[in-house]
């Protein structure tokens, strides 16, 4: 299995709404129907959303946690040092 950058095929699946809805006509002359194409590529988009919004949270408190852990690596070893 190759590896896909979730944060790519998120941007990409809001490109590719768009493009849908921009080229509604040809598509569908084409003979495919735009709104199953949409619903589908909606429904992936909000997946891939709902997953990325804990996962940023996630990252924020980690950042938050590892700042905290050296400040207070800092802190001891100020205190340590001229004990």
């Amino acid at each position: 299995m190759s590896y896909i950058d979730p944060d790519l095929l998120h941007g990409a699946l809001s490109d590719v709404g768009t493009f849908i809805t921009n080229n509604s006509a040809t598509i569908t002359a084409g003979g495919v129907t735009t709104a199953t194409l949409t619903t589908k590529a909606t429904a992936i988009e909000t997946n891939l959303s709902s997953t990325k919004g804990i996962r940023d949270q996630k990252k924020t408190e980690l950042t938050t946690a590892q700042k905290n852990f050296a400040a207070s690596a800092s802190t001891n070893y100020r205190l340590q040092r001229f004990n």
